[in-house]
């Protein structure tokens, strides 16, 4: 705080858009708790009633509790391979869990990581509950292939001998 007292000046600070990110140096951005403190305090100051997200992990538990305090309904698109205590978190929040089993590669074609599985689920709800008119275009970010969680995929995987080659039927 001494540093932070030492270079934060009045002068400077009037010299800064009037926006949230006036006070940048002030705001906990650097962790989930943060990010959802911010980014609902911002969606509380422009009205937003409901939000929905896909995670995989502590954002959304974050997300949901800050969502809570501020009268915020929180849809929040998680997977069953998710740490079970984030799931809970969510829950006792009050959100709106949406858990994906993973099964978008053999019915879509789509073989995503868990946090992708989460971002279709979480759009197929919202066109379910009209979120998402049958008219409109939605682009589904994927941020990672199924490829970054290899337990997920079963398979046998042939372990070659020196002089062996792979034979492909």
């Amino acid at each position: 705080m001494d540093e932070l007292k030492s270079e934060f000046k009045k002068k400077a600070l009037l010299k800064r858009t009037p926006d949230l990110w006036r006070y940048h140096e002030l705001l906990p951005v650097h962790s989930s708790r943060g990010e959802a403190a911010v980014g609902v305090s911002k969606a509380k100051e422009l009205g937003v009633k409901a939000l929905a997200m896909p995670t995989n992990g502590n954002a959304g538990a974050a997300w949901s509790l800050y969502s809570a305090q501020a009268g915020i309904t929180a849809s929040i698109g998680m997977t069953m391979e998710a740490p079970e205590i984030t799931r809970k978190e969510c829950v006792a929040a009050d959100a709106d869990l949406l858990e994906e089993l993973g099964t978008l590669a053999e019915h879509e074609g789509a073989f995503v990581c868990p946090e992708g599985a989460a971002a279709f689920t979480a759009a197929r709800k919202l066109r379910r509950q009209g979120w998402i008119r049958e008219s409109d275009k939605v682009v589904v970010l994927n941020t990672g292939a199924g490829i970054k969680y290899p337990n997920r995929v079963e398979a046998d995987a042939p372990v070659l001998q020196k002089g062996e080659k792979v034979v492909k039927n």
